[in-house]
């Protein structure tokens, strides 16, 4: 049994011609991939289809400090960054986000979205 891609670079790897075949226009960076389709003008459609994104650490506003915040006061004392619980999130057209603590769970929804979907590239 092959390995569980941890990573959007290793993901891509593996999956990218499936989904290509599949007829996804395929965009990605080092942390989120989506899937999009074309307009019926032949332009890309912006917005995406399914994405997923895997997010390890979060930046939030520092509420503790808040009481000491003036205009001198530094940027790294307004936020604290923080190690997400649950760093892989996919989304879908008309569906909502869901988070997920491993890769693999991710991945199987993502894949799952792509299928279903998959329809909508024939816009």
């Amino acid at each position: 049994m092959s390995e569980v891609p941890t990573n959007i670079s290793d993901f891509i790897d593996r999956y990218n011609d499936t989904l290509e075949s599949m007829g996804w226009i395929v965009q990605y960076d080092e942390e989120c991939v989506t899937l999009h389709n074309l307009l019926k003008n032949g332009k890309l459609r912006k917005t995406a289809i399914v994405e997923m994104y895997c997010r390890e650490y979060e930046t939030l506003l520092n509420t503790e400090s808040l009481e000491f915040w003036d205009d001198d006061c530094p940027e790294d004392k307004k936020y604290i960054t923080k190690k997400k619980a649950m760093p892989w999130t996919v989304h879908a057209k008309d569906n909502e986000s869901r988070s997920f603590k491993k890769p693999d769970k991710a991945i199987s929804r993502f894949m799952s979205f792509a299928l279903q979907l998959n329809y909508m590239t024939t816009d």
